[in-house]
This record gives structure tokens, sequence and C-alpha cells, in this order.
């Protein structure tokens, strides 16, 4: 299904703006161009009783919102409303009635009418969730990232935040998922916010408001039911080396969270042979000798996470963030299935053509090659079901 977040947003004439927070000198070039000036709430619903306001840090504007009148079906709630900012995000929340509602937002940023949806109407995930950001991933790489965890990882439904992909549709990713077996139950989000810049040349994170914002949206919006979730890369897939889940190895831990690092696979196709044409992370299997060493990423409970913990992109702020060994369980990171985003760049990166281009020292990663053995078949029988809405992408197509 396609959820269409309920976003408020300053008019792009309005005379007050979110100030960018980063020092002139730490800026990049596209710094400004890049930065989010108007986004004040990426979405506003209802769940179990709590109306919740999410979306980029407020910055300069929090002043005006705390002076800014609320109200819920014509009722004024403005002095029961708990305004918090955090790392690159901000939340708000009131106790209402557990139903849809009227939202009027009345104050010195704007006036604004909001039709605010109650999650609790509709069943929530219980099982094991998958979520990730994406943008113009090709369609073949989101069809078989959510395949291997559905068969690997034991995930059942997939949460996908597209922030805005040119090359196709939402509609495109929703009907993808649909064929994936294993999968009960998908939504992507229309998540239109801008991504934000990045750390720019003094590694200064501060303006990257969009993925934050999104983990603490799933965290609220989906997760409050579920057994686990997985966050993770398009290009990122997860394993134990042992042949257990991820959910499995987060429940053994007794943790609330399991943080794992990531090894780089390098862009040459030693199991296909296939320089050109469709690729999908089942081509490559070839990892850096230094092993697991990229920044981690992460499972977690939402069960027994802290309320006031905070989902970053790597790990969970409150919570342990120690790595688990990473001869039991890591992450690929598959450098050939991505496009240079940050370059604006809308195409796969080229393959190596031959082994010893690679720079680094590389070796066969057995657990991915043994694992995407087991899957083969059952890749290859899915492949003609999704060929009609991998080949409505540009090139290249299945033949």
């Amino acid at each position: 299904m396609i959820y269409t977040p309920a976003t408020v947003e300053l008019p792009v004439d309005a005379p007050i703006k979110r100030v960018p927070p980063r020092n002139p000198d730490d800026r990049q070039p596209n710094y400004l161009k890049k930065f989010d000036y108007h986004t004040v709430f990426s979405d506003i619903f209802v769940n179990n009783g709590t109306l919740w306001f999410i979306g980029p840090r407020w910055e300069n504007l929090e002043r005006e919102l705390r002076a800014t009148r609320f109200e819920w079906n014509w009722n004024d709630i403005t002095q029961n409303i708990t305004f918090e900012s955090l790392n690159r995000m901000s939340r708000a929340t009131a106790p209402v009635s557990d139903t849809p509602g009227i939202l009027i937002i009345d104050g010195p940023l704007g006036y604004w009418e909001v039709e605010v949806p109650c999650i609790s109407e509709h069943p929530l995930p219980k099982g094991h969730i998958l979520v990730t950001q994406q943008k113009d991933n090709r369609l073949e790489w989101i069809a078989y990232w959510a395949f291997y965890n559905s068969l690997v990882n034991d995930t059942d439904t997939i949460i996908v935040y597209d922030n805005n992909s040119s090359l196709y549709s939402a509609e495109r990713v929703d009907q993808v998922l649909s064929l994936i077996p294993g999968i009960k139950r998908h939504v992507v989000v229309k998540w239109g916010m801008p991504f934000g810049p990045t750390g720019g040349p003094n590694d200064v994170w501060d303006s990257d408001y969009n993925q934050h914002v999104a983990w603490e949206h799933s965290r609220r919006f989906f997760a409050p039911s579920a057994k686990s979730v997985l966050m993770i890369d398009i290009d990122e897939l997860p394993i134990h080396v042992a042949g257990k889940s991820l959910p499995e190895a987060l429940e053994e831990s007794n943790q609330p969270v399991l943080h794992f690092s990531r090894q780089p696979i390098r862009q040459f196709p030693n199991r296909s042979k296939k320089l050109d044409g469709i690729r999908v992370h089942a081509d490559y299997s070839l990892g850096e000798k230094r092993g697991a060493w990229l920044a981690p990423k992460y499972i977690y409970s939402p069960s027994l996470i802290k309320e006031d913990d905070q989902l970053m992109v790597h790990v969970v702020v409150g919570e342990d963030t120690t790595p688990a060994p990473s001869d039991h369980v890591f992450a690929g990171h598959f450098d050939a299935i991505r496009i240079r985003w940050r370059f604006e760049e809308k195409t796969q990166i080229p393959n190596f053509n031959k082994v010893e281009d690679i720079v680094e020292p590389t070796e066969l990663s057995r657990a991915f090659n043994e694992r995407f053995d087991k899957l083969d078949e059952a890749w290859r029988e899915l492949l003609p079901k999704i060929a009609p809405i991998i080949n409505s992408q540009g090139l290249p197509h299945i033949d």
C-alpha cells in the first residue's frame, strides 16, 4: 500500500524560515541548496490516544511553535502539547481521543487545517519489520533485497520511505514488493521532504534531517507492536554466519538492540561473470580482507528499547552500541548495488572489468557465497514474475 504523510510546510515566501545551523566555514558549496528551510512537521498522526507531530529539528522555529495555538476537533489543546528537540529531529505529542480528527494550527508561522489519521484503527505489524529509505535504486535491487531478507531474516513486513524517486513512481515499488514471497504486508511511504546536506568538508553532520525523521516516524507509526525491526539500506544484506535469522540472533543476545558492522563487497561479479546488464547482490561475494570495518547498522526490539532512546542512522543512542563479533553476524555493503546519489547520478556504478582492478585485498565471503547458492533457484523462479515491472524502468532490462 501507499501512505502519504500529513505534512505541514512553510510557504516558499514565508517571512520566517528555518535558519541553517552550520557554520559557513563548514558548509559545502551546495549546502544552502540542499537545506530544508520549510518542513515543520513531516507527518502528524494519532496512535493509541497520542497525537504525534514528527519533523526535522525545529532550530529557530521552536519559539514560534511554542507560541502557536493548537486545536483538536475545535478544542484547544495548546497547554497539553509536549515539545522535544533531539539530534536532527523534533517531535511533539499530546493526549487526544483515539480517533481521526481535524487539527488546527494557528500562530506566528501560519495557519493550517490538517486532516489527521488514526492508525490505531488499522492492525499494526506484529512480526519482523524491515525498514529502509531510498531514492532511485534499481527495482531489481529492491526486489532482491526484499527477497533475501524474507527468506534469510524472517522479514514479513517491509516499510520503504521513498524520498522523491524520479526514475519511477512509488507505485512501482509497491508493485515489486507485492510479488515477493513471504512478505505479508508492505507500505511505501511517499517521503517528500529534502534529504538535506551531508557532512561537508569538515565532516559536520547537523543538517541531514530527513533519515533521522523517517526512523523516528517508523518507530512511532509502524513499529510499536512488532517483534523486531531491522534498519538497513538497499545495498546492504545482513547475515548470521551460523545460519540463524537476525531476529533469532537479537532474541538470543538478550539485548534491546543488536548492532553489527558492515564489510565492503567489491564490485566485481565473481559469481555471475556478467559485467553488463541486470545485476543483483547475489552476483558478488568478494569482500575486503579487512572484514567488517564499516560503521554498524542494527536490529532492535520495540518493546525493549527505552522511551527516550533515539534511532540514528548507524546506532541507537541510549543503548549499548558495541557491534556483535563479525565472525557471528555482519552485513555486506555491496558496492555494485548503488548509484552515486550524492553526486546526483542516476545510473549504476560500473563494475571492475577484472578482479585485479580491485585495489583493496579481497577474499571470498563463504557465508554469502553459500547463502546465495541456496537462494539462486528461488530467485530464478521469481525473476520472470517481476520482469514486466523491472523493465518499466530505464535500461538495462531483463531479456
